[in-house]
């Protein structure tokens, strides 16, 4: 095995500044930094420290993904048409809405189809099964993993029920 291998390594801005370092392929492994440089240098030894903890104690390093084509991402302008201006307008305003009945997914916390599951007492297939029958509102595709909004919300299938086991009345 070589001892060099390529990682896909995500640089988002932080509102106060520096960028937060993200590995799609490994969760676990974070960092952050003030600039890309350092962003980036930090990134290196995150995921070094990170297989080398995980060597040590006998885990899965993932590391089949060598294969994949790696990410790349930049940065590009594009032009917002009105209808696109005017929908951005309406999902800011409703996103500092302040109504607390509905305060937590106005505020864009969301959960992952396994945390919705725990939550539910379901499994994460039966989440995703709900929200591809449309039936949890506010549900967002994030890559290949579905956002679901708290406080969690199931609509009645088509035969009244809520769909999760212990929910039925």
């Amino acid at each position: 095995m070589e001892s060099t291998q390529r990682f896909t390594v995500i640089l988002l801005p932080e509102e106060d500044g520096g960028y937060a370092v993200h590995f799609p392929y490994h969760p676990n492994v974070y960092t952050w930094a003030d600039t890309v440089e350092d962003a980036l240098a930090r990134a290196k030894g995150a995921i070094e420290a990170y297989l080398e903890v995980e060597a040590e104690d006998g885990a899965d390093l993932m590391l089949l993904f060598a294969d994949i084509p790696h990410l790349v991402v930049s940065e590009i302008t594009a032009n917002l048409s009105p209808t696109v201006r005017e929908q951005a307008a309406r999902d800011a305003e409703y996103a500092a809405a302040s109504d607390k009945e509905a305060g937590a997914a106005r505020r864009g916390h969301f959960i992952g189809t396994k945390q919705a599951g725990e939550e539910l007492g379901v499994s994460a297939d039966r989440v995703r099964k709900l929200v591809l029958d449309g039936r949890v509102p506010g549900a967002k595709k994030a890559g290949k993993e579905w956002l679901i909004p708290t406080p969690i919300q199931i609509t009645p299938g088509a035969r009244g029920r809520k769909g999760v086991a212990h929910d039925r009345r």
